[in-house]
């Protein structure tokens, strides 16, 4: 498969898609073959389907193979796999959206969370997998882009990608969504995971640990530089809790995710 084919079959956005035509045939890769091993991961990234860490080890073990000998190419790989993320984002946000509306309807009613079905963890698979890849260390561009050009992301996707992937897996664990299916890749799915950057909630919040942060507040207190404030719930209450950003950021240390070495 050419690098236009897997434009063609793997980006849904016309924009996304005009930008990483204008990427390849800028870096001259267009009509680069695409390695067979990078083409079938990406056949099973766009399905629903669960990776052993083997299998994303030698993804990036791909891409690592890429970095002195075709660094566009490399590049062009990580931004699919960001822009693909937005994608499947953006096919289940009206579902996140409803479920987050019932999760606040039910704790402001004092009434148990919505319960999600013994089966319903297994169209959200591919949440679990962008989720591991986009907070992997190894998915970094070796040359910055623009902000608005791929394989760079627009900051509305890298907006989804820092915290919308994470609020929607929070709002599925608190349902109870991945009861049938508590780990995936050594990573407790029952546990609340944190935006990338960020390491802890505040301090006087009293069993912090239990409670899942699912939705931004748009509003930055005045002198609290580096730090963001989220509603969070444990199923009971609903708090404003601000997340206490890391100077120097490791993507994959106290989130709750796994790490790949």
């Amino acid at each position: 498969m050419m690098v236009k084919e897997l434009i063609e079959k793997r980006v849904i956005s016309f924009s996304v898609k005009t930008q990483a035509i204008n990427y390849a045939e800028s870096h001259k890769i267009l009509n680069h073959e695409v390695p067979l091993p990078l083409t079938h991961f990406f056949d099973r990234l766009a399905q629903v389907e669960s990776f052993s860490q083997d299998e994303f080890n030698a993804f990036f073990a791909e891409l690592a193979a890429l970095e002195k000998s075709h660094a566009a190419l490399h590049d062009f790989f990580i931004g699919l796999v960001k822009a693909m993320a937005v994608s499947y984002y953006l096919s289940i946000e009206s579902t996140i959206n409803n479920l987050i509306q019932q999760i606040e309807t039910n704790v402001q009613q004092g009434l148990p969370l919505p319960v999600r079905r013994d089966s319903d963890w297994q169209p959200f698979l591919p949440l679990l997998n962008y989720l591991l890849l986009t907070q992997e260390p190894r998915l970094q561009l070796l040359h910055s882009t623009p902000s608005m050009d791929f394989p760079g992301q627009t900051p509305y996707a890298n907006q989804i990608i820092q915290y919308d992937l994470v609020f929607a897996f929070n709002a599925l664990a608190l349902c109870h969504a991945f009861l049938t299916h508590p780990s995936y890749q050594q990573w407790d799915l029952m546990k609340p995971i944190l935006p990338p950057g960020y390491k802890k909630t505040t301090k006087n919040m009293t069993n912090r640990n239990e409670y899942y942060p699912y939705k931004k507040m748009f509003k930055i207190h005045a002198g609290r530089v580096g730090d963001t404030f989220f509603y969070a719930t444990n199923g009971k209450k609903i708090r404003c809790t601000k997340l206490q950003s890391r100077r120097y950021f490791n993507p994959d240390k106290g989130n709750n995710l796994p790490s790949h070495p």
